[in-house]
């Protein structure tokens, strides 16, 4: 919702500690860091300091100060521009395949939402799931797992499949409850 530049290079560096799986790629998408007031340049070329250290293979950018800030960077990653978040939705979905890790933050004024929701809309929630817990299916046994979108009755049956204490969903489906209700010390949280 918001960025300042202790939370963009706080999630650079999560970016840089994540390993994408089956040849994917750290893409970061970052908007304008808003009311930084005189020293907004100087900020935001901090941050291209931490995308070079990161590992980064994609940098795609929104707003004025960012497209300053690409001048700043001396990877040998592509760098793709555009004023406004809108502007970034083909490319990035002509661009991001399976197993890409991808960071979007910006100030919420840059609409960087719009990106999130372009992804969430391309995708099928049982699918997003299916492909999450393949990339790394040992993490989620004996966790915690967390969707950002409504678990159903067919991601229930696969969360049945592994023991879980905790999952987080955007809504559940009553089928989903009936399933999900019948385990034992599981923790369901609607985060809706």
């Amino acid at each position: 919702y918001k960025a300042c530049p202790d939370s963009v290079t706080a999630a650079i560096e999560v970016l840089s500690c994540l390993e994408p799986k089956f040849g994917g790629r750290r893409i970061c998408i970052l908007g304008d860091m808003r009311e930084l007031g005189n020293d907004s340049s100087k900020l935001h070329n901090a941050v291209a300091d931490k995308i070079n250290d990161a590992g980064v293979d994609l940098v795609f950018t929104v707003g004025p100060q960012m497209k300053r800030m690409c001048d700043y960077l001396k990877g040998t990653f592509r760098i793709e521009h555009a004023d406004n978040s809108g502007d970034l939705i083909k490319p990035l979905l002509n661009e991001i395949e399976p197993g890409d890790i991808v960071l979007i933050k910006g100030s919420s004024s840059f609409r960087m939402h719009k990106l999130v929701d372009c992804f969430l809309e391309n995708k099928n929630s049982f699918e997003s799931f299916k492909n999450a817990y393949q990339c790394d299916p040992i993490s989620a046994f004996g966790g915690i797992v967390s969707c950002n979108y409504k678990i159903t009755k067919d991601i229930a049956i696969e969360l049945n499949k592994i023991f879980l204490e905790v999952i987080v969903g955007n809504g559940f489906d009553q089928n989903a409850l009936k399933i999900l209700k019948k385990r034992k010390n599981l923790r369901i949280i609607d985060s809706s």
